[in-house]
């Protein structure tokens, strides 16, 4: 115990008076002393002389594990796990030290990042260094280092020279924290992949208010009043009552100041969800709103289930000039709604018009072929009417030998004055039938000069 006790004054006695000072954390010198300097500089003569002093230690742990007496070679393992310079005649602490980094693949951007102890400067690779790392690993890549506004746009630049996505977003992301708004405008103005690759970045992330205040410091509040009204209609979920009650309220709070265009579109949104409105309110009806939700859909809804009705909300042409919906989406819109219904003779009344100046003969305002096979069970006469406006003999003639309008068939071939045709034909319909007798009657036409 007493020799412990002398052994730890002992101890204590050389550091307080010993020559050799300690490293001292309160020192509040900012230089580093020559023998420091010395060391961490590299002198030759201080390297060799650790290099000796290091050997010799080895040297005798090589002399014991090597001990005939020692079966156990673990030790000499442990020597050979050493680095090179320590156990080999070959190697030397100044070789070691220049070795470079070896490993699969290129130094990551905080190995590049060291402090020089000479001078106490952080040194910051190059920016061409930086952006390479985000085509190895995007996770290691330190920015922070670079403080200054060119030094970030220098980044920037080389992220979009190189045209990848992860450099772009994640140069364009640290931005987005370390500058003032403004001078991150500046460079998203300045730098337009930057910009398109984070607005995509915060759709993504559903990060709607964010980006809706982006869109707006760029400039682009019609791009922003448009992201709101998804929101809007993302958040109703369906809900007729919750979309028509937020959507007022987005036109009077957020649209005020907005262009034309958008107020419009708004606006007409809302006439329609009035309308939706009012036939969800009628007891005996049944509105499927998501089904119908556009303003086509919720016309032919209202053709279909009101196509009387004189109410302004739920009349026919009062939608198709709230709208401004052209002749023939309204009439094709209607037409299946009345088909639906099987009220023929309102039909004539939607499609046909009389020719200009007076004339007699009957215009459709839709595609005569499309109207004919959507009229396929309709009464014949009617469907007939429609293909004898059909101009073209060899279509007219197509079209009603497939919805089997026998007497339209008979027609076209006595126009071609073909009698044969008309025998042949004549054979295969039911006798005493409408049609035969029809067939009867003109093959009897003694105006036609048939032609065989």
């Amino acid at each position: 115990m007493a020799s412990n006790h002398i052994g730890t004054l002992d101890d204590d006695k050389w550091w307080n008076e010993s020559t050799t000072k300690g490293f001292n954390f309160g020192d509040e010198s900012d230089s580093i002393g020559e023998e420091d300097s010395s060391f961490f500089g590299g002198h030759h003569e201080a390297a060799t002389k650790i290099n000796l002093e290091l050997r010799a230690e080895v040297s005798s742990l090589r002399s014991f594990a090597s001990d005939g007496s020692s079966e156990d070679h673990s030790e000499i393992q442990r020597i050979r796990d050493l680095p090179a310079f320590l156990w080999s005649d070959t190697g030397t602490i100044e070789k070691e030290l220049e070795k470079p980094i070896i490993s699969g693949s290129a130094p990551l951007a905080h190995d590049l990042i060291s402090r020089d102890l000479g001078e106490g400067r952080l040194h910051i690779p190059q920016v061409d260094e930086t952006i390479h790392q985000f085509l190895i690993s995007s996770d290691a890549v330190i920015l922070e280092p670079y403080k200054s506004y060119s030094q970030k746009r220098q980044l920037l630049s080389k992220a979009v020279e190189i045209n990848d996505g992860n450099a772009i977003l994640g140069v364009t992301m640290f931005l987005s924290k370390s500058l003032r708004p403004s001078l991150f405008r500046q460079l998203l103005m300045e730098f337009k992949p930057a910009t398109e690759h984070y607005i995509r970045f915060l759709e993504t992330r559903n990060e709607i208010n964010h980006l809706v205040d982006l869109l707006n410091m760029l400039g682009r509040s019609k791009e922003a009043l448009l992201l709101r009204y998804k929101q809007i209609l993302r958040r109703a979920g369906g809900n007729l009552q919750n979309l028509l009650k937020d959507l007022k309220h987005f036109s009077s709070a957020d649209c005020q100041l907005s262009d034309e265009d958008v107020v419009l579109f708004i606006n007409q949104h809302l006439m329609l969800l009035d309308i939706q409105k009012e036939i969800k309110e009628k007891k005996d009806t049944l509105f499927p709103h998501t089904e119908y939700s556009s303003v086509l859909g919720t016309l032919g809804f209202v053709a279909e289930h009101f196509y009387e009705n004189t109410t302004p909300q739920l009349n026919v042409d009062s939608i198709k000039q709230k709208f401004n919906l052209n002749s023939k989406q309204y009439a094709w819109v209607v037409l299946h709604a009345l088909v639906k219904q099987q009220k023929w003779p309102q039909i004539e009344t939607l499609l046909l018009t009389k020719s200009w100046l007076g004339g007699t003969k009957d215009k459709c305002l839709l595609p005569l072929e499309d109207v004919c096979f959507s009229l396929k069970e309709a009464p014949i006469d009617l469907i007939s009417r429609f293909l004898r406006l059909i101009d073209d003999y060899d279509k007219r003639l197509t079209i009603a030998r497939k919805l089997k309008c026998h007497m339209v068939v008979l027609d076209v071939y006595a126009a071609q004055k073909d009698r044969a045709a008309i025998l042949t034909y004549r054979a295969n319909l039911e006798e005493n039938s409408k049609e035969a007798v029809y067939a009867d009657n003109t093959l009897k036409n003694a105006s036609i000069k048939w032609k065989n």
